[in-house]
């Protein structure tokens, strides 16, 4: 296998090296172009190659930057010769359709074979989602190892890819590199770590990340980094990365533009609850990458190594990048240039990178890696400035993590505060209870009264006409159907009381009038009593879902609450008043008094646990509490009072489940 390099200046200074170099046509010539605009000296150079090299398999894309013989190169065209002895080489080119994952099947269903070791990719489709596109290629490329990158420019806005003489806008290419004896290995090489807190995806559609911790990613980034991000994505990404978890280690997301609304576009889609992080590169952690990797080359045959890596590499970590270059180069041949993310596969895994070095080795012989120089290690950047950076990117880290272990430990004790407040409320609501059925005990004795003393009159009446002689068939029988009325009218009465008692928290269909009449005819023997009249109005009774038992206490409450007022003020003309409609969407209950309402002083404590105006000890100052808890807390609704001109107003509005 040999690979050979060189800029491209003219057609005839490119025919004049062909012809130095010796190099001849071949089915196992793969020519990579990148070439950082599409202007005629491209168009003119693949004109050429058509020409001169016509059984070559020539592919590229478009770049800013490129690597030669371990050197950067901006605005160059850059052709790599690549002449291989026994392998084979696919091509194939897919346009992008609507579902990535189908590009990928499709371009490797073309490409893929039995002896395929490795598969070369380009992608120009900036806004596509290039992990389904991958993923896809996975699915059918078998165990071959994937490679290549997404084509960009310097400012991140326009891309193509090359495939023999066609430039293509929007899609994917790739070639195939197949052969028993082809040796390929993928390595790569990414060191941004956290330094920030966790922020949740809360909303994200496809590849838009359009929520982190509610907040648009746009927002989040303002917050921290105070930037004027609308103008700076995606180069701010390249510095300060979007960071996530995947076995074990960190990766990065990559912004490909912003939208007005503060959300990203992403070359992969980010997932719903994912915890994310802004990043920083770490460059100890790169020389230690870099040094592992060189243990893991040294003894890999090695002939030829392709590159394809982040611009961020460029931008925030030219002198060690530079190093990583040399070193590689002390191993073999490399080529390469930069993407706007890199493909990466392996025997174990299959990522979109970003933010990343991808390595791609490749040997048609047992040819072990060139070693280092002896003593060899990477050497370590100086700069004041960058030393500076990286402890406060330490300090910001050990300050992300000791704020998120306090969070947890300040979340752990409000969840523990919160179990001991939702026992007592339990307890609370328990001794509300016991206390509201020794009022119902009474009033069930109310409504009793009546309907025993007529069974007890009726069964007289008719001992009597029997014992006189007096009675006949049709006074008997008119007799037990008023009793067996009374006693239907007891099992009612038990009926609802049961009902009323029994722990459902299950939303069920009723109506604002239903409601009303629940809590009277329980509460009427205690209104019958105090001479109490009670006026309802009720408009607009369409039937809504609600947890009704919970509401009828609530108008329970307030009754009792109106009857006791009404009694220790000494109303002469006692009235209670009861209005239901519909507002807004949301069903509203208003329950009056013509009692004179509540002391000013007191109206904000009326609704605070054990608060009471009775003077006696027996009341526990919970009912109004436990009334705000049920409608608020139970039912998601809001109750309020106010005083008005008669007396005070209890509002409860509810939602209409």
């Amino acid at each position: 296998m040999r690979t050979i390099q060189t800029r491209f200046r003219s057609v005839e200074r490119l025919e004049h090296f062909l012809e130095l170099q010796q190099l001849e046509d071949s089915s196992q010539l793969l020519v990579q172009i990148f070439a950082p605009l599409r202007d005629k000296n491209l168009e003119n150079l693949l004109t050429f190659l058509i020409k001169r090299l016509p059984s070559a398999v020539c592919i590229g894309m478009k770049t800013p930057l490129v690597i030669l013989e371990g050197k950067i190169l901006s605005n160059q065209i850059l052709i790599t010769f690549s002449q291989f002895e026994a392998s084979e080489i696919i091509t194939a080119k897919q346009l992008s359709p609507v579902d990535a994952f189908e590009a990928g099947t499709a371009l490797a269903s073309q490409l893929s074979h039995e002896s395929t070791k490795a598969i070369l990719l380009f992608g120009s489709a900036m806004e596509q989602n290039h992990q389904h596109f991958l993923q896809g290629v996975r699915h059918r490329a078998g165990d071959a190892v994937l490679s290549g990158g997404i084509a960009c420019d310097e400012r991140f806005e326009d891309s193509f890819v090359i495939l023999g003489d066609e430039i293509i806008e929007n899609g994917y290419v790739g070639v195939s590199l197949n052969g028993e004896s082809l040796y390929a290995k993928n390595y790569f090489l990414h060191e941004w770590e956290p330094v920030s807190k966790d922020f949740k995806v809360t909303k994200q559609e496809g590849n838009r990340l359009i929520k982190l911790d509610e907040q648009s990613a746009a927002e989040v980034y303002n917050h921290y980094l105070d930037n004027e991000l609308l103008q700076t994505i995606p180069a701010l990404q390249l510095q300060f990365p979007l960071l996530y978890q995947h076995r074990g280690r960190y990766l990065s997301l990559q912004a490909m533009k912003v939208f007005e609304d503060g959300s990203l576009c992403l070359n992969a889609p980010a997932k719903l609850e994912q915890d994310l992080q802004i990043g920083f590169a770490n460059l100890q952690r790169a020389i230690e990458g870099l040094t592992q990797m060189h243990e893991a080359l040294k003894d890999q045959p090695c002939e030829q190594i392709f590159l394809y890596s982040s611009l961020a590499r460029v931008r925030y970590m030219l002198p060690f990048h530079k190093q990583e270059l040399a070193r590689l180069n002390d191993c073999a041949s490399i080529c390469g240039a930069y993407t706007m993310g890199e493909y990466f596969s392996d025997e174990s895994d299959t990522i979109l990178l970003n933010h990343a070095l991808s390595v791609l080795v490749l040997s048609e012989e047992s040819v072990s890696a060139s070693h280092f120089p002896k003593g060899y290690e990477v050497v370590p950047i100086r700069s004041g400035a960058y030393q500076t950076i990286q402890r406060l990117s330490h300090i910001s880290q050990l300050s992300s993590k000791e704020l998120e272990l306090l969070n947890k430990k300040l979340q752990f004790k409000i969840e523990e505060r919160l179990r001991e407040i939702r026992k007592k409320e339990s307890i609370l609501i328990h001794h509300n209870r016991l206390a509201q059925l020794g009022e119902m005990l009474a009033l069930i004795a109310h409504q009793w009264r009546q309907p025993l003393s007529a069974i007890s009159a009726t069964a007289t009446g008719m001992q009597v006409k029997i014992e006189l002689g007096e009675w006949d068939e049709s006074y008997i029988l008119e007799s037990l159907g008023n009793i067996e009325k009374y006693v239907l009218h007891l099992s009612r009465t038990i009926d609802d009381f049961t009902d009323f008692f029994k722990p459902s928290k299950r939303a069920e269909q009723t109506t604002i009038r239903a409601l009303i009449d629940r809590a009277l005819f329980i509460s009427g023997a205690l209104l019958n009593k105090e001479g109490i009249e009670v006026i309802v109005k009720v408009e607009d009774d369409i039937p809504f879902r609600t947890y009704s038992n919970e509401i009828v206490q609530v108008l329970m409450n307030f009754i009792k609450n109106s009857t006791n007022i009404l009694k220790k003020r000494h109303i002469s003309d006692p009235q209670i008043f009861i209005k239901g409609y519909r507002k807004e969407g949301n069903v509203i209950i208003e329950f009056s008094d013509n009692g004179g309402g509540i002391e000013e002083s007191i109206v904000d404590k009326i609704f605070d646990p054990y608060f009471s105006t009775k003077a006696d000890s027996k009341s526990m100052g919970l009912g109004l509490y436990m009334s705000k808890f049920i409608v608020e807390e139970s039912c998601g609704g809001e109750l309020s009072v106010e005083n008005g001109l008669r007396g005070a107003t209890f509002k409860i509005v509810l939602p209409s489940l």
